[in-house]
Parts: structure tokens; sequence; C-alpha cells
């Protein structure tokens, strides 16, 4: 199940056409008992604007636990930027999922997040001032 943890609004400055470079962070934590020996999991970043999805990114994650049998945490930095073309206003969701393939999280929290744009005009648009 897919959850929406990042929205930004973004107005160009300028009509035509515009380009704007996305720059998202989102920080997954979960925790576990301890008790599985491997952690595999894979978390799908999905960018959507006005409803229409324009990028996703997965990361995969596989590797040994430290098999404490004490409630564990492990924490997760995401950090992708994406480019796209506007000419009017739209706005931006950034959702996540997280996949375990072998093991059940007893807590999971998209912690830390951020969704940054920066407009630039479309080098090819000519300007009347």
């Amino acid at each position: 199940t897919s959850t929406d943890v990042l929205t930004l609004e973004v107005r160009p400055p300028n009509r035509g056409s515009n380009f704007v470079k996305l720059d998202t962070s989102v920080q997954v934590q979960f925790t576990t008992d301890g008790s599985y020996e491997e952690l595999s999991y894979s978390i799908l970043l999905r960018l959507n604007t006005n409803s229409d999805l324009i990028a996703t990114a997965k990361v995969e994650r596989n590797f040994l636990s430290l098999m404490t049998n004490t409630t564990t945490s492990y924490t997760d930095l995401l950090n992708l930027t994406w480019d796209h073309r506007i000419s009017c206003d739209e706005t931006y969701t950034v959702s996540v999922d997280f996949i375990p393939d072998t093991f059940s999280p007893q807590t999971l929290r998209a912690q830390t997040r951020s969704l940054n744009a920066t407009v630039y005009p479309d080098e090819s648009c000519e300007f009347f001032f």
C-alpha cells in the first residue's frame, strides 16, 4: 500500500514552458523484534503530479541482522532528484511503499522528509517584456 509522505505546489513565475528540478529526501525507519537473521526489503518511491505518475525509484536491501532478540531499529535515507517540464501550476506528491520480503516490521515510519523545487525558464522559449 502506497502512503503519501510529501506534497508541494509549484507555481512557475513565467507563462510558457519551464523546467522544474525536484529534490526529495525521505528517511524510512522501522523496528524488528531482533529475531530475524536476514532482513530483505524494498522501498518504492513514486512521484505524481496532479494524479499522474511521472517517476518511480526502487531501492532493494538485503543484509544480515544483529539477532539481538530485542527491539532493533533500522533507518534508510533516500535522496532522489527528478526533472520535469511544466507550463502551469503543478502539485507534486511523493509516496512510499515499504515492501518487506523476509520479516514483518514492528513499527514503520517515514521520518525526516523534504521536497524542494527550483523552477528555470525553458531556454528555448522567447520572452517578451
